[in-house]
């Protein structure tokens, strides 16, 4: 199953903009694939919204309780807010809707 996870964080603990953060904090998303692995959680891609002061994680997970320790472990939601969305692709969305609406 695929999660989104989106972690918010203010200027105050921005890795870009502050040298402490960054030097705490940005050497675990180096090891973000070695950190999930005791979780079963895989790392699909990442984006950063940098202005926004917000970062994107799409993982593969058996559940959304392996995303949590996986924020823990990357220590993600030591200087964000960490919201989790269990996600599928806009193509396996729309492959649903037709087999609902086959089935009604």
């Amino acid at each position: 199953m695929q999660h989104m996870i989106v972690a918010t964080h203010g200027p105050e603990t921005c890795p870009a903009s502050r040298k402490e953060m960054r030097e705490a904090y940005l050497p675990d998303f180096g090891r973000m694939a070695e950190l999930g692995t005791p979780h079963d959680v895989e790392v699909q891609g990442g984006w950063a919204d940098m202005a926004g002061h917000k970062i994107f994680i799409v993982v593969e997970a058996p559940h959304a309780h392996a995303v949590a320790l996986f924020t823990q472990d990357t220590h993600l939601m030591d200087w964000n807010t960490v919201v989790v969305h269990p996600v599928t692709s806009v193509e396996q969305a729309s492959t649903r809707a037709g087999e609902r609406e086959a089935r009604a």
